[in-house]
């Protein structure tokens, strides 16, 4: 007899990052993933607390340096609600040196 393979949920993604090509870029490769479906994206923090709140991703793929307000501020403002979702902060760093 043959074990019922589980189903597997999909984890929802939301991306919240104020530069268009990384957010599109991000989406592309996770969406190539079976387990990962990409329900939104945001431009702003301000825009990533009103989303998270609304659609309830179970991951937010969260910018630290955004306009109208910052991911820390955005993610202080989630944890003061108890969403359930999962914060990961993401950034860019100059990498450049001079000499």
């Amino acid at each position: 007899m043959r074990p019922e393979k589980a189903e597997s949920r999909q984890i929802r993604i939301l991306i919240a990052d104020n530069h268009t090509v990384f957010r599109e870029g991000l989406r592309h490769l996770l969406e190539a993933e079976l387990d990962f479906v990409v329900v939104g994206q945001a431009a702003d923090g301000a825009q990533a607390l009103k989303l998270t709140i609304a659609l309830q991703p179970d991951i937010l793929l969260l910018d630290v340096a955004m306009p109208k307000m910052s991911g820390l501020e955005a993610m202080r403002r989630l944890a003061k609600i108890q969403t359930n979702t999962k914060i990961i902060l993401v950034t860019a760093g100059d990498t450049r040196h001079t000499r």
